[in-house]
């Protein structure tokens, strides 16, 4: 109908925009690696967000690329008020979300949740791909860094995004890490 064609075109726009915003390269059904360029070494808090919204806003501009792939998203997120910068947590959310969509297999469920943890937001993404070998786990946030994946195929990127998230967690003074087995993944920060 045309209110449902005339929503759909608002849609994609607002996601395109989005794009622009965030600075985020999508193509190819590969994407979700942040162009190093647009980087900023400070962060600053303009707003107080709330954890549960930014969680939300990150993924509605992943869902299409997890659709596609019959991947199911939920959401377990506590509402905190944050103090930090939302567009650079929504960044590294979409890219943590992003990398469990293409390393994950169709049909497989990603859990993005937020929880308050000794006085902190704790942020985490865990999927039910193939996993990271333990000898992978300690260099995969260093820059160029890319672990073959010959369970899912072979994913293309630039091996940036996870050096970046790094970054951009630790310009908002926190810590990033992973945790791994033979079954899936848990990034957090």
């Amino acid at each position: 109908s045309h209110k449902s064609s005339s929503s759909l075109v608002k849609r994609h726009l607002q996601r395109n925009t989005f794009h622009t915003v965030y600075g985020i390269e999508i193509g190819n059904n590969t994407g979700f690696d942040a162009e190093e360029s647009t980087l900023n070494k400070k962060v600053i808090v303009q707003d107080l967000p709330d954890s549960k919204q930014v969680v939300e806003d990150a993924v509605w501009f992943v869902e299409p690329f997890a659709f596609k792939k019959g991947q199911t998203i939920s959401i377990k997120s506590e509402s905190l008020t944050l103090q930090a910068d939302e567009n650079t947590l929504k960044r590294i959310l979409i890219n943590l979300i992003g990398n469990a969509i293409k390393f994950s297999s169709a049909n497989s469920k990603i859990e993005v949740s937020v929880s308050f943890v000794q006085g902190l937001a704790m942020f985490s993404v865990r999927d039910e791909g193939p996993g990271i070998a333990a000898e992978n786990l300690e260099t995969i946030f260093e820059s160029n860094r890319q672990v073959a994946n010959k369970a899912v195929g072979e994913v293309l990127g630039s091996g940036l995004g996870l050096s970046i998230c790094k970054e951009l967690v630790q310009a908002l003074g926190g810590k990033i890490g992973v945790g791994s087995g033979e079954s899936g993944s848990y990034f957090w920060f």
